[in-house]
């Protein structure tokens, strides 16, 4: 009650000074010191109201600020809550990873041994197909070398045969011929090679020559050898040439050049 009347005291006294002023009047120390003060007053006043209103201003701007740092920081939290969660997952699916690589790993180890072990298997079974098939060719040479040793044996068996069958067909013509066989000599050697049979007769000699199939070379051939075994036997030597296939043109050449063909 008393601030009021104050107040209104003040208030009075001010319009007073403010009618002496508007006169002209002087204004006496103590109303000089009522002035400042008020004027002091309004200026304080004025910067008060600027001063809340800039700390209203600033406390809306602090609160909006402070709002949304609290946002972003629960939207933080959050965030950082799906991370570690993220982060933990993303662990666990690592250690698994770890365990599984580990059990790879060991299994690769055991492949690797494995496989280590069937080189070894396979060198040794190479060693073994090695020596079978070293072992294998000795005794396909051996028994190459024996076959062809038969086939040699079997073809001399069968010149043979055919030798013998082609000279008693020599000796039948002869028979025929009327000439009286002395002798009969296999096998003769002379300077121009070996005849196959020396037939002896009566006053003269025939040379035989056994041919499967009878070449011109061959006839050639009998026909020098029976100038030799003329010399050697002093006989009047007669070539002969025989065999299981003789051309035409053959026997034609032979008769040409006096060789007998039978």
């Amino acid at each position: 009650m008393s601030g009021e009347i104050i107040s209104r005291w003040f208030a009075g006294k001010i319009d007073e000074i403010a009618a002496k002023i508007t006169e002209g009047k002087t204004l006496a120390p103590d109303e000089s010191t009522m002035v400042l003060y008020y004027l002091m007053k309004e200026e304080v006043v004025k910067e008060s109201v600027k001063t809340r209103e800039a700390v209203r201003d600033l406390e809306t701007r602090l609160t909006s600020r402070i709002d949304a740092v609290e946002r972003n920081l629960t939207a933080g939290q959050k965030s950082l809550e799906a991370n570690q969660k993220s982060l933990e997952a993303n662990q666990k699916s690592l250690e698994a990873n770890q365990k599984s690589l580990e059990a790879n790993q060991k299994s690769l180890e055991a492949n690797q041994k494995s496989l280590e072990a069937n080189q070894k298997s396979l060198e040794a079974n190479q060693k073994s197909l090695e020596a079978n098939q070293k072992s294998l060719d000795n005794k396909i040479d051996s028994n190459y070398a024996k076959l062809n040793k038969a086939i040699e044996q079997l073809r001399s068996d069968l010149g043979l045969v055919a030798e013998e069958t082609f000279m008693n067909r020599v000796l039948g013509f002869l028979e025929r011929k009327g000439e009286k066989v002395v002798d009969v000599d296999r096998g003769v050697e002379t300077p121009r090679g070996e005849v196959d049979a020396v037939i002896v007769c009566e006053g003269k000699v025939y040379v035989v020559e056994v041919k499967l199939k009878v070449e011109l070379s061959d006839v050639d051939e009998v026909k020098s050898r029976a100038v030799e075994v003329e010399k050697s036997y002093g006989l009047k030597a007669l070539p002969v040439i025989t065999g299981a296939r003789m051309g035409k043109h053959v026997k034609t050449y032979a008769t040409g050049i006096g060789v007998i063909t039978v």
